[in-house]
């Protein structure tokens, strides 16, 4: 019987000013890129972005006992594209 059961994702909510300061970095990248002063990401940074993000979680983590349990259900959402070809 599967889907007899609910997922509820426990994150601490963030505060106004790590929000403000989350959007200001995106926008920052944002312009930087449009200026040509920051390259775009390129497919090693894809490919990794979302394992760190993963890496990055499991750093947050902090019993004091050292017990944890951390569920890898959700796959990375990326897609490999190779290159463009030089014309």
């Amino acid at each position: 019987m599967s889907g007899d059961y609910g997922v509820d994702y426990v994150e601490s909510e963030l505060s106004l000013r790590e929000q403000l300061l989350l959007e200001l970095r995106s926008e920052s990248l944002s312009l930087g890129q449009a200026a040509g002063l920051i390259p775009a990401p390129g497919d090693v940074e894809r490919v990794l972005d979302p394992v760190l993000a993963q890496a990055r979680a499991i750093a947050r983590l902090n019993d004091p006992r050292g017990l944890y349990a951390y569920c890898w259900c959700s796959q990375p959402n990326f897609s490999f594209r190779a290159p463009p070809s030089p014309r």
